[in-house]
Formats: C-alpha cells, structure tokens, sequence
C-alpha cells in the first residue's frame, strides 16, 4: 500500500549569516532526501545570493570614471 501521508519539511527562511553557516553544516552532514534536501538546498541558495546585492548592470569600478 502507498503511502499517502503528507510531508513535514518545508522551505526555511535563513536570516543571518549564522543561520546560513548552520544550514550549511546541517546540508553537509544529515543524510537529507527527497523534499527535505531540496528545501535546504533552496534555502542555502537562497540565503547566499542575498548576500550580493548588486544591481543588475553594475559594473564595478564603473562609478570610478
């Protein structure tokens, strides 16, 4: 019989570089499958690329000319 039931991992939300560095280390260590691996994965992606707030076409230096 197939089981039905629902699953209990949903998406984090990681708002400091401490949460980040704890998902990180949860990520690399818990043998993580299905829905809960995406999830983190997500949430690590997620939370680095906030970490670079750049504009779209920011080019660096650029502000220096």
């Amino acid at each position: 019989m197939a089981d039905t039931s629902k699953s209990t991992a949903t998406p984090k939300t990681l708002h400091t570089l401490q949460e980040l560095d704890q998902a990180i280390q949860e990520f690399r260590t818990k043998d993580l499958q299905g829905e809960e691996l995406f999830y983190c994965w997500q949430a690590i992606r997620d939370a680095s690329l906030e970490q670079f707030d750049l504009e779209p076409d920011s080019i660096p230096g650029a502000d220096s000319y």
